[in-house]
């Protein structure tokens, strides 16, 4: 039994000759031992052996070239349209007379007040929804940080 011991430190060790493997796998096919453990690993390994494919496999040498040229196709194809369209972008901004850009004047001075009030008023309302949503996102912000350290401390 010590002989066997040794040999299996051997064995998971990876240290033994194939006559040593031989014994240990005839000694385990055989006999019931009290490693019952190693018993089951090497009954495990022979019925393992036992498999068999009767089916045919493809050979790996006609698989080595063959690449999928769709998707390499159509990174390229998107490649080439963004800098298609980079292109058409700057020439386009380049060449835009500023023509279009639009000029209101106004001779009234009581309608230009008007008007600039009209646009501080649109300008003060989205400023504050915008003021509203920020401070009710720092408050869950908070209450996250709060529920955080508190499961910390637990």
């Amino acid at each position: 039994m010590k002989d066997i011991n040794k040999l299996l430190e051997k064995y998971w060790e990876g240290e033994t000759t194939l006559d040593e493997e031989k014994y240990l796998k005839e000694h385990f096919a055989s006999n019931k031992s009290s490693d019952n453990k190693s018993q089951a690993i090497f009954n495990y390994f022979r019925e393992e052996k036992r498999i068999s494919y009767h089916g045919k496999f493809k050979s790996p040498k006609n698989n080595i070239f063959k690449i999928n040229f769709t998707r390499e196709f159509a990174i390229a194809a998107s490649i080439v349209i963004l800098l298609g369209l980079a292109f058409l972008m700057r020439n386009y901004v380049k060449d835009t007379p500023k023509s279009h850009l639009v000029k209101y004047e106004v001779k009234d001075p009581q309608k230009a007040k008007e008007i600039t009030k009209n646009a501080l008023a649109l300008l003060a309302r989205n400023y504050n929804k915008g003021e509203t949503t920020l401070s009710e996102n720092i408050k869950n912000i908070n209450k996250i940080n709060i529920i955080n350290t508190l499961i910390k401390n637990n």
